[in-house]
């Protein structure tokens, strides 16, 4: 079929609504979905990290109804299977949509073939308008489709893990921590030592501390500091005063001796930014 209609620019304005529109879903579904079940999240179990990557998945299977996305039903197209020359099924709809993560250079690959960008050239398909003549993938679509959503969820979780061990050096690491083993009076102590000493930066402070990791032989420290002031709009003065915060803390539990579940936090009528991360010594250079 000619596609004298599908003109680049068709396709660009089709990608910047498919982008507002999918990534106000994947935001709406993931918040609706942590409100609701955030009591099984626990210190092993990021809920919110997970509702986050399913909201990516489904992201990235924009196109699994009838090859269709919300900015193609617009456009009048529909993604298309070069080798049956039918509407493609939604696996291949997911794998020439895992590479939106490189979406410059897919832009760049639009002008030159406004029919194929590259996650095209992986998955073996193509764009057209849309035929109602048409064949499309109706055997086990609705299996398939789920299996499509649960498969994007899988493969992002796998990169994600990657991502994590090798750049981010344990900042997402949850430490299998012993409940049982809060220390009261130590909390109590090494709270009331950082608020004296960076009182100047902190409007209130909340640190537990717990004696026992299992498999470990650090204790671990659960802080959240809430900051007076905006210091997050400046990168070194953030890195600055965090060190200085720990520096404070690690004159009641050395640095050698815990690992830290740190949370910076700065909230007005305007603003609201969190920080959170985990800091194990062994692994974070400061």
């Amino acid at each position: 079929m000619k596609n004298k209609n599908l003109t680049l620019i068709n396709r660009a304005i089709s990608m910047l609504i498919d982008h507002a529109i999918m990534s106000a879903i994947a935001i709406i579904l993931s918040f609706i979905m942590t409100l609701l079940f955030s009591k099984y999240s626990t210190k092993n179990f990021d809920l919110g990290f997970y509702t986050i990557l399913f909201g990516i998945s489904i992201y990235l299977n924009k196109d699994i109804f009838r090859g269709r996305s919300i900015g193609k039903r617009i456009f009048r197209t529909e993604v298309v299977d070069i080798k049956s020359n039918s509407v493609a099924s939604p696996i291949k709809c997911l794998i020439r949509n895992l590479t939106i993560v490189i979406w410059p250079i897919e832009i760049i690959a639009l002008i030159y073939n406004p029919t194929r960008r590259i996650g095209d050239l992986l998955a073996n398909t193509r764009i057209e308008i849309v035929n109602e003549d048409n064949q499309y993938y109706k055997k086990n679509y609705l299996i398939n489709s789920i299996f499509s959503l649960i498969l994007g969820f899988v493969l992002l979780l796998a990169a994600s893990s990657m991502y994590k061990v090798n750049f981010y050096n344990g900042a997402f690491d949850k430490p299998d921590y012993v409940e049982t083993s809060y220390n009261k009076e130590l909390s109590f102590e090494l709270k009331n030592f950082v608020y004296d000493n960076e009182s100047k930066y902190l409007k209130k402070v909340e640190i537990k501390v717990y004696d026992t990791i299992n498999n470990d032989s650090l204790k671990f420290v659960k802080a959240t500091f809430y900051l007076n002031e905006n210091y997050f709009k400046s990168t070194s003065r953030f890195d600055k005063i965090r060190s200085e915060i720990f520096n404070s803390m690690s004159k009641i539990i050395p640095k050698t001796e815990f690992i830290l579940e740190g949370k910076f936090v700065y909230n007005s009528p305007e603003t609201k930014i969190s920080r959170k991360r985990t800091y194990d010594w062994r692994k974070f250079k400061e």
